[in-house]
């Protein structure tokens, strides 16, 4: 069975709001700890390319792909960071940026 341009946005739209929570939750948490100001920068940027990510797909924006393109960038800088870490909120968002990453190139493909 094949999924519509459609429903891979209300896909991605829901995948990027759950790295968004994760990445808010990870900063949050990293922002109480030292060393960690890469892990709270790279979780902002992913935080506004995930928000940037959900509204071009809410109003199937001509700049789709290049916005898609940009967040898939972020959540892997992200992840790439997170995984370097064993704090659970960290584990927890490399996991969730790994799947927005994953969704937003499927997307990317199909447009």
């Amino acid at each position: 069975m094949s999924v519509t341009v459609s429903q891979l946005e209300k896909i991605c739209i829901d995948v990027c709001m759950d790295c968004l929570e994760a990445c808010t939750g990870c900063a949050t948490e990293c922002k109480k700890m030292t060393g960690m100001e890469v892990c709270v920068k790279n979780c902002e940027m992913c935080i506004q390319a995930c928000k940037n990510c959900i509204v071009a797909c809410k109003i199937d924006s001509p700049d789709l792909k290049g916005i898609l393109e940009e967040c898939i960038s972020a959540c892997k800088n992200c992840a790439e960071e997170c995984e370097k870490y064993d704090h659970d909120h960290c584990q927890v968002c490399a996991q969730a940026c790994s799947e927005c990453v994953e969704v937003c190139e499927d997307l990317v493909e199909s447009l």
